[in-house]
C-alpha cells in the first residue's frame, strides 16, 4: 500500500509520523512536515530525500553493526582494542591523551546541529510565505521540495555526526579507564621527548625539568627521588652525559612498576552528582553574539591568566584567585548539579583562550589548579554536597582585591587570605543558618524537566498526568513507566529522599486536578505541622495553559486554584508553608507550551530559575564564608584492589561516566537461595549452587571482585530456551587462590568482556537477562572455591553492597593509655587507616570520638566530658557513686579506677549513666563487653588501641549493621559521621546533635597522613 510505503520511508529519514493509530493522521503529519499534500508527490519527495542522503539515513543502524563487527566479535579480546582507535585520536600534539577532546568537538557539532535546525526552520518559513503569497513560478514548487529535503538530510547528518562523536568519546574514555597506565606512559614519553629536544641548549636545566615532569607523571615518591638525582646531575654535566641513558631507562622502569599520583583516576571517582568540576561553561563574550564553550578547569585557567598576565603573583595569590573565579563561575551561572552547565559573561574581564596561554605558564597554572581542584569558598551554611548555587554566593573580585591578596600572601595561606578579605565585615557570625537541599515534586511537567536535564531522579519525584490522589496515595492508577519515578504515593517517595537536614520541598501540582484545591491545601497544612514540620514546603502556582488545546483543565479553574492557595497559605501563620507565584501572564504561559500543558525546554528552564530565585530569597544563609572541599562532602568511589566482595548487580549509572557500576544496586531481591530446592522448571528436588537475584531486564551486572575473565558464552538468543546447558549467556571471572565467580542467564549480546580481560571490581560484565533455563529476568550468581560451590551470601551482602575489607586493630602495649589527647588523636587516625577503613570513614568516626571521649581513654582524666566528676557533679545528678559493680571487677585496678571513679548516677538511672572511654560507653552490658574484651586480650581496659579494637568488634554486631554499612562502604565523610552518631552513639536530641558533627577538620588531618 502507498500509505505503508510513505510511512516506512519517512521513518528511515528520521521524520516522526506521530503515535496515532490512524494511518491517515500519520500521513498528514509527514505531509505537514514536508509541506506536500498530494500522496504521489509526497512519495516522490521522500524518494528524492532518500537518494540524496542514502549514506546518511542509515548511519545509526550501520553504526551499531560496525561496533559489533569491529569490537565485540574480535577474537583478540575486545577490552584491549575497544576504544583504542578513539583514544589515540584524542591525543594532543605531545602525544598525551586529552580527555576533553571529544567534549570540545561535541560543542562544535552542537553548533552545527543548531545551525542545521535553524536553516530547516527558516526554509520552512520561506516556503510557507511563498505559498501564502500564491507565487506561481515554474519549477518553484519542485525547488521548495528539494530545498526542504536537502535541509532535512543536512540535519540528519549533523545529528548523526554528533551521535558518532559522543560514542567515540565514550569509547575513548572506556579505553582510558581500562588501561590506566597508558596516560601515565604518554606523559612520561612526552616529558622525556621534550627534554631530549632541548638537551643541546641547556643540558642541566632541561634535564632537571624533564625529571620533574616525568616524576610528576609517575608519582610523588618517584618525583622526590628523581629530583634529587637531577639536582646532582645538573650541576655535573659530565655525570649527566654518562648517566643520561640510564635516567631514561629508570623512568620507564618506574612507569612499568606502576607508580601513580595520588589524584590519579586509578584511585577512583567522585560521585557524579556531587562533582561540580564536571561543569561545562558557556561564555557569552561581552557585547558579542559569539559564544564559547569549555570545561570548568579551562575557564578557570584562562580567566586566571587574564587577571595575572600583566604581573607576577605568588602561588598563594594565584590559588586564592582560582578559587574565587571558580566559585563565581558556578554562582553567577546558577549551578545546578542536575544539568552541570552554566552560562556566564566576561564583561568584567575578557577570557583568554587556553590556546593563547604560553605553554610554560599553562603548566604552572595546571600544577597550582590541581591543589585547589576540589575547593570553593562559600557560606559556612553549606554542610552537604552542593545541589544549587546562585549569585548570592558570588565573591567581589577586582584589581584592588587581587593586590590586597598579594599583600597578604607572604605570610598567609590562600585559605587564610580568603577568610581575611571576605569575612572582615561579617556581623552575623553567631547566627547559625543551614543550607537546605531541594526536592521537587510534580507531574508530567516535572518529568519533562528531568528529560531536559534541569532536575534528576535524585532530587525529584514525579508521575505523569497524576495529581492529588497519587500525591496522597489514596488511589492507584495506570502509570506509563516513561513518565514516573514514583508510583502510588508521592508523599512516601519524598520521605524516602529527605535527609536529616531541613529540606526544601517544592510542589508543582494541580494542573491535572485544579478543582481539588481544598484537598491540596489541607494536606499541605497537615504535612507542614506534622511529618514535614522540620522542612519547608513551597507550593508553586499552577501555570496557565492553552485553553484551545488542553484536555485536562481550563484557565478559569487554574485562576481559582492559585487564588485559593495564595490566600490560605499566606494567612496560615506557618513559616514553613510558602506560596510561590511564578508571576507569568496567561499569554506568556500559553506561548511557552508545546501542546497546551507541557512547556518547552527553554520555558521550563525559566520556570525552574524563577522557583530557585524565590527559594533563595527566602532562605537566609550565613554571611560567614569558609573553604568548602569536595573531599568532605562527596562520596569517593575507591577502585583499587579490594578483598571484600561487592554485590554483583551495580547501580543504574556508572561512576563518572566510566564502565564501573559499583554504586547502590538496582536490586537486592533474592528469588532463590543457595541449597536444595524444587527446581522451578523441571520440578525436581535439586541442589541450587548459587543465588538467584531478580532484577529488571538489561540492568547492570558487575564484577564482584577484580580478576581475570576465563570464560565467556554469548551465543544464546532466546528466553528460557535451555541454551548452553541451561546456563544461557555467562561470564566467569577468576579471582585467584582457587576462587571464581560465575554470572549466568545474561541478556543476548550484552557481555562486555572477553576471555583474558583483566577486570576491575565493579566493572560492567553484561546485562540481566533470561537466557538458558530460566523463567524470568534474573542473575544466577555463584562463587566456587577449587571447583566446589559455596554459599555466595557468605561473601556478598545486600545490606552493604560496596563494603571494604576491614582488618583488626593491632593492640599494642599499655603505654598508649598515657598518650596526650593530641597524640592519641594522631594514633587513632593511624590505627584506623592501618586497619583498612577509608579516609572518609576514619574522619567520620574520629569526629564522633572527639566529641565523646576527646581521645582520652581513662576517665580519671576525662570524666563524662566534664573533667573529674567527683565532686564536680553535673546539674540534675544526685551523687557520685564510686562502687559500681565493684564486687565483680574489684580485682581489676585499671577498670575500677577508670570506670567506677568516674561514675555519674541519678536515682532512676543507676549503673547506666557513666560514660567511659573513647566513645563514652554507657550501658552496663556494653561496658561489661569492653571489660571482657580487655581480659581476653590481656591488656589494660584504658589502652587506646584496645578500645579501638573493641569499637570495631562492637560495630560488627548485628545490632549495628547500619553503622557497619556506612563505615565499611563508600560514603562521604559527612554521611558516615552522621550515621555513626545517629545509629551507634545515639545521643540525647539525636538529630540535632548528629547534624552538627562536621568531619571537615578530621578529613583534612587524615588527608595529611594523620600528621
Amino acid at each position: 500500500m502507498q500509505a505503508d510505503s510513505i510511512i516506512e520511508k519517512a521513518k528511515k529519514l528520521g521524520i516522526d509520523p506521530g503515535s496515532s493509530v490512524s494511518q491517515a493522521d500519520q500521513i498528514r503529519a509527514i505531509a505537514n512536515e514536508l509541506g506536500v499534500e498530494d500522496l504521489t508527490e509526497l512519495e516522490e519527495t521522500l524518494d528524492s530525500m532518500l537518494n540524496d542522503s542514502e549514506n546518511i539515513g542509515n548511519n545509526v543502524d550501520n553504526l551499531y553493526d560496525n561496533i559489533e563487527e569491529d569490537h565485540f566479535s574480535n577474537p583478540e579480546g575486545r577490552n584491549y582494542r575497544f576504544g583504542e582507535k578513539e583514544y589515540n585520536e584524542a591525543k594532543n600534539e605531545s602525544g598525551v591523551y586529552d580527555k576533553n577532546y571529544y567534549a570540545n568537538r561535541g560543542n562544535e557539532l552542537d553548533e552545527k546541529v543548531k545551525s542545521a535546525e535553524e536553516k530547516k526552520a527558516n526554509t520552512q518559513k520561506e516556503v510557507t510565505k511563498k505559498n501564502e503569497q500564491g507565487e506561481k513560478v515554474v519549477g518553484q514548487k519542485n525547488k521548495n521540495i528539494f530545498d526542504k529535503a536537502k535541509d532535512n538530510a543536512d540535519l540528519i547528518k549533523a545529528r548523526n555526526d554528533r551521535f558518532q562523536n559522543k560514542l567515540n568519546g565514550a569509547k575513548a574514555k572506556a579505553y582510558n579507564v581500562m588501561h590506566p597506565g597508558e596516560a601515565l606512559k604518554d606523559k612520561a614519553k612526552s616529558a622525556i621527548g621534550n627534554a631530549a629536544k632541548s638537551a643541546g641548549k641547556k643540558v642541566g636545566q632541561s634535564a632537571a625539568k624533564a625529571g620533574a615532569a616525568a616524576g610528576k607523571a609517575i608519582g610523588k615518591g618517584a618525583s622526590t627521588a628523581i629530583s634529587a638525582f637531577i639536582k646532582f646531575a645538573a650541576s655535573n654535566p659530565i655525570v649527566l652525559a654518562i648517566l643520561g641513558v640510564a635516567l631514561v631507562i629508570l623512568l620507564i622502569l618506574l612507569l612499568i612498576a606502576g607508580g601513580t599520583p595520588q589524584n590519579s583516576d586509578l584511585f577512583g571517582y567522585y560521585d557524579t552528582n556531587c562533582n561540580f568540576n564536571e561543569t561545562t561553561v558557556t561564555l557569552k563574550s561581552c557585547n558579542e553574539s559569539q559564544n564559547q564553550t569549555m570545561n570548568l578547569k579551562d575557564y578557570v585557567l584562562g580567566m586566571t591568566y587574564s587577571y595575572t598576565k600583566e604581573n607576577n603573583y605568588s602561588d598563594e595569590t594565584i590559588k586564592a584567585l582560582m578559587v574565587i573565579i571558580k566559585t563565581n563561575a558556578l554562582s553567577k551561572g546558577n549551578y545546578n548539579s542536575s544539568r552541570k552547565s552554566v552560562t556566564i559573561d566576561d564583561c568584567d574581564m575578557e577570557y583568554t583562550s587556553i590556546s593563547e596561554v604560553a605553554e610554560n605558564k599553562l603548566e604552572e597554572f595546571e600544577d597550582i589548579y590541581n591543589s585547589i581542584e576540589t575547593i570553593l569558598f562559600i557560606s559556612e551554611s553549606y554542610k552537604s554536597e552542593i545541589k544549587n548555587l546562585s549569585s548570592r554566593d558570588s565573591l567581589l573580585l577586582d584589581n584592588n582585591i587581587i593586590e590586597e591578596i598579594e599583600s597578604l600572601s607572604s605570610s598567609n595561606s590562600y585559605s587564610k587570605i580568603l577568610e581575611i578579605i571576605y569575612n572582615e565585615e561579617t556581623t552575623n557570625e553567631d547566627i547559625e543558618e543551614e543550607y537546605r537541599e531541594t526536592i521537587f515534586v510534580g507531574d508530567s511537567r516535572m518529568n519533562s524537566m528531568k528529560l531536559f536535564g534541569i532536575v534528576n531522579d535524585s532530587n525529584s519525584v514525579y508521575a505523569g498526568a497524576m495529581g492529588y490522589y497519587w500525591f496522597n496515595g489514596d488511589g492507584g492508577s495506570t502509570f506509563d513507566p516513561s513518565t514516573y519515578n514514583c508510583q502510588i504515593n508521592g508523599i512516601n517517595c519524598i520521605n524516602n529522599k529527605l535527609s536529616h537536614n531541613s529540606t526544601n520541598i517544592v510542589s508543582w501540582l494541580g494542573v491535572n486536578d485544579a478543582t481539588n484545591y481544598e484537598l491540596y491545601y489541607k494536606k499541605y497544612y497537615e504535612l507542614a505541622t506534622t511529618t514535614w514540620k522540620d522542612h519547608y514546603i513551597y507550593v508553586v502556582s499552577v501555570g496557565y495553559v492553552d485553553d484551545s488545546r488542553s484536555q485536562y483543565v481550563q484557565n478559569n479553574q487554574i485562576v481559582i486554584f492559585n487564588e485559593y492557595m495564595s490566600e490560605n497559605i499566606n494567612k496560615s501563620g506557618l513559616d514553613n508553608l510558602i506560596y510561590i507565584d511564578l508571576g507569568y501572564s496567561q499569554t506568556e504561559m500559553a506561548n511557552g507550551t508545546l501542546d497546551g500543558v507541557h512547556y518547552s525546554q527553554e520555558f521550563s528552564q525559566q520556570v525552574y530559575d524563577n522557583i530557585i530565585n524565590q527559594i533563595g530569597s527566602s532562605t537566609n544563609i550565613s554571611a560567614t564564608k569558609k573553604i568548602y572541599s569536595m573531599n568532605t562532602y562527596c562520596t569517593y568511589y575507591n577502585l583499587t584492589a579490594n578483598d571484600a566482595y561487592w554485590w554483583p548487580i551495580g547501580s543504574a549509572e556508572p561512576t563518572q561516566g566510566s564502565n564501573i557500576y559499583g554504586g547502590e544496586p538496582t536490586s537486592t531481591y533474592i528469588s532463590s537461595k543457595y541449597g536444595y530446592r524444587i527446581h522451578p522448571v523441571h520440578g525436581t528436588y535439586t541442589f541450587h549452587g548459587g543465588v538467584d537475584i531478580a532484577a529488571g531486564s538489561q540492568e547492570k551486572i558487575i564484577a564482584t571482585k577484580s580478576g581475570e575473565v576465563i570464560q565467556v558464552s554469548d551465543f544464546c538468543t532466546g528466553r528460557g530456551d535451555g541454551c548452553n546447558g541451561g546456563a544461557g549467556n555467562m561470564v566467569v571471572v577468576d579471582h585467584g587462590e582457587g576462587i571464581i565467580s560465575r554470572y549466568l542467564h545474561m541478556y543476548p549480546g550484552s557481555t562486555a568482556v572477553n576471555v583474558g580481560d583483566k577486570v576491575a571490581q565493579g566493572q560492567l560484565l553484561g546485562l540481566i537477562g533470561s537466557t538458558g533455563t530460566s523463567t524470568g529476568e534474573h542473575l544466577h550468581f555463584e562463587i566456587r572455591i577449587n571447583g566446589s560451590t559455596v554459599n555466595p551470601l557468605d561473601y556478598i551482602d545486600a545490606k552493604n553492597p560496596r563494603q571494604m575489607t576491614i582488618g583488626s586493630i593491632i593492640i599494642s602495649d599499655d603505654e598508649d593509655a598515657s598518650l596526650s589527647r593530641e597524640e592519641a588523636k594522631l594514633e587513632t587516625c593511624r590505627l584506623l587507616i592501618k586497619s583498612g577503613f577509608s579516609k572518609n570513614a576514619v574522619a567520620g568516626m574520629m569526629v564522633n570520638i572527639e566529641h565523646e571521649g576527646g581521645f582520652k581513654t581513662n576517665n580519671l582524666e576525662n570524666c563524662y566530658e566534664a573533667g573529674n566528676c567527683c565532686p564536680n557533679v553535673r546539674e540534675g545528678y544526685g551523687f557520685c557513686n564510686k562502687g559500681w559493680d565493684a564486687n565483680i571487677y574489684a580485682n581489676d585496678i585499671s577498670y575500677t579506677n577508670a570506670v567506677d571513679t568516674g561514675l555519674l548516677t541519678r536515682d532512676t538511672f543507676v549503673n547506666d549513666r557513666a560514660g567511659y572511654g573513647l566513645i563514652q560507653w554507657t550501658a552496663s552490658s556494653r561496658k561489661s563487653g569492653l571489660y571482657d574484651y580487655s581480659k581476653s586480650q590481656g591488656k589494660s581496659i584504658a589502652s587506646l588501641s584496645l578500645q579501638l579494637g573493641w569499637l570495631i568488634e562492637e560495630l560488627k554486631q548485628e545490632a549495628y549493621a547500619t553503622t557497619w554499612k556506612y563505615v565499611t562502604g563508600n560514603y562521604s565523610a559527612s554521611e558516615i559521621a552522621y550515621n555513626f552518631c545517629y545509629n551507634f552513639e545515639v545521643p540525647y536530641n539525636t538529630a540535632n546533635t548528629c547534624s552538627a558533627r562536621n568531619p571537615a577538620a578530621m578529613l583534612e588531618l587524615v588527608n595529611n597522613n594523620c600528621s
